[in-house]
């Protein structure tokens, strides 16, 4: 019987955390050499599909490049949107700034807020 077996058996609680915890590195590593195997894999099949599957490969590269554009509009709304609410809002505090002035200088200065 080996010393692994010996163990298990009288503590298989204690093995099951060390199996648990302690090979949480490795199943990291292990993770890691998967992606790596899946994009080494991955960029090997790119001659094969770009020879089989010429039109489907363009078609795809163009729905991304236009959904990149279509991105791009959006951004660009969204700051020219941004822009016009920013310098509407600076416009109404710049027309409202004299007018809080001249009524807080009306204000007595006895009168206090309440």
């Amino acid at each position: 019987m080996s010393t692994t077996t010996v163990f298990r058996s009288r503590f298989p609680r204690a093995a099951e955390n060390l199996n648990r915890y302690g090979l949480a590195a490795a199943r990291g590593l292990d993770d890691i050499g998967q992606m790596a195997w899946f994009g080494g894999v991955a960029l090997a099949h790119i001659p094969h599909a770009l020879r089989n599957y010429r039109k489907e490969t363009l078609r795809l590269v163009a729905q991304i490049g236009m959904g990149t554009g279509a991105m791009a509009v959006i951004g660009g709304t969204v700051a020219i949107v941004g822009f016009v609410t920013l310098s509407g809002s600076s416009l109404v505090a710049i027309q409202g700034s004299p007018r809080w002035a001249t009524s807080a200088s009306r204000r007595s200065p006895d009168s206090s807020p309440r």
